[in-house]
């Protein structure tokens, strides 16, 4: 059995996830030098699980058991939404300058953690075989349920926080890092849903326009 593996399958796969395992490393090991890591740690859990997730999608491709595959698949996309949520914790500690209330992030992140596994564990949210080329068929369902919870429980309590955060900036400079530090991330969560949009499909054309 081959996989087609066209050019902006190739693109999304290895240069995009090449990219990030390079930059999260670089990442992580710039903020381990720091002496001061409290609010860092956040960071860095986020980077080593994306890491992780990148490394996962390079592998799965190559699987041909279709449990396996399927299992693999699950656990690089609980690994990537999992760990981004460390973000969130990020941003609120800069928005409110206090320490979390360790209660409510285990309970926060158990409740996010919990719903997560519920969608990918259910056997009909993802269908992976020769007649899909090998890419992962979401059921309808599983991806708007995704969406939501990560638009309710992430993504919105993060732009609010991060839009209150800017407003609370003088400098300039601050604001403009700021400002990347948002993109980037909406960024991430957009091409990863725009990637599986797109692998759903089966469509190289937006494949490509995903990956880049």
């Amino acid at each position: 059995m081959i996989l087609q593996l066209d050019f902006p399958r190739f693109l999304f796969t290895y240069f995009v996830g090449t990219l990030t395992i390079i930059s999260s490393i670089f990442f992580i090991y710039k903020i381990l030098k720091r002496k001061k890591m409290s609010l860092s740690l956040f960071i860095i859990m986020s980077s080593f699980t994306n890491m992780i997730s990148m490394i996962l999608n390079m592998v799965y491709i190559h699987i041909f058991n279709i449990e396996f595959r399927i299992l693999l698949y699950k656990i690089m996309i609980f690994s990537f939404f999992f760990g981004i949520y460390f973000v969130l914790f990020f941003s609120y500690q800069i928005y409110s300058e206090m320490n979390l209330d360790k209660r409510n992030a285990v309970l926060s992140i158990g409740i996010y953690s919990l719903l997560l596994f519920l969608i990918l564990s259910d056997e009909s949210s993802i269908i992976m075989n020769s007649h899909t080329n090998w890419n992962a068929n979401w059921n309808p369902f599983s991806l708007i349920s995704l969406f939501f919870l990560i638009l309710l429980m992430f993504y919105m309590p993060f732009l609010n926080y991060s839009i209150k955060t800017l407003k609370k900036f003088r400098m300039q400079q601050l604001k403009k890092r700021w400002k990347f530090y948002v993109t980037g991330i909406s960024g991430t969560i957009w091409v990863v849903f725009g990637g599986i949009l797109a692998f759903s499909t089966n469509i190289s054309l937006f494949i490509g326009f995903f990956g880049l």
